[in-house]
């Protein structure tokens, strides 16, 4: 269990790893029923866990590609401060979003980054990661602009207002260039529940 879930190993490294550490003889094949044995005794929490998620007021959302069975796939994560889920799925979008089964029925605030089948959501407020309007801020710096310098100093780890400004930018589903932006209602919300990072 631990060569091939924790360590990530394929089966046949983990069979070859044990058979050469431990000189214990085991089969890919039973590799695979014991990782298939203890995933079936996960299903109880992993539905707990699923629920949690989906009732959180925040969550954020992400996906990486990763090697899958020697093919390209998706691992999509759900997370909270205190919880946190993988899926994994053959496709990136909204198949493999509704499939995972936590963002489909939330309703809290969704913080992702700008990719658009998060947006297919409307149950949900959206917001946008900030470690992105980071990584923005950093290209367009490296690329030669002096805007992204003068705003030193005022990023989200000194003061959270101009967190706050690119926050509440963020909008609703459909929202990008030349549509409108959240209300102020919306944007009062989010500003009470955001904190200045220390």
């Amino acid at each position: 269990m631990y060569l091939c879930v924790f360590q990530h190993l394929p089966y046949d490294r983990a069979a070859q790893a044990l058979r050469d550490i431990a000189g214990a003889a085991v089969s890919t094949g039973t590799l695979t029923t014991w990782v298939t044995a203890a995933a079936a005794g996960l299903c109880d929490f992993d539905e707990r866990l699923r629920g949690l998620l989906a009732a959180a007021p925040v969550a954020h959302f992400d996906e990486t590609g990763a090697r899958i069975a020697g093919r390209l796939g998706w691992v999509h994560s759900a997370s909270t401060d205190k919880l946190t889920r993988y899926t994994a799925h053959a496709r990136r979008g909204s198949e493999a979003i509704d499939d995972a089964g936590v963002l489909p029925g939330f309703e809290g605030v969704a913080v992702h980054d700008g990719w658009a089948p998060y947006r297919n959501y409307p149950g949900c407020e959206h917001g946008l990661c900030n470690i992105h309007h980071l990584r923005e801020l950093q290209a367009a710096a490296e690329a030669g602009h002096t805007w992204p310098v003068a705003m030193e100093g005022r990023t989200a780890f000194s003061s959270s207002s101009l967190v706050i400004r690119l926050a509440c930018q963020s909008t609703g589903p459909g929202s990008g260039p030349g549509q409108r932006t959240a209300s102020g209602d919306v944007r009062a919300r989010r500003k009470k529940r955001m904190r200045p990072c220390s």
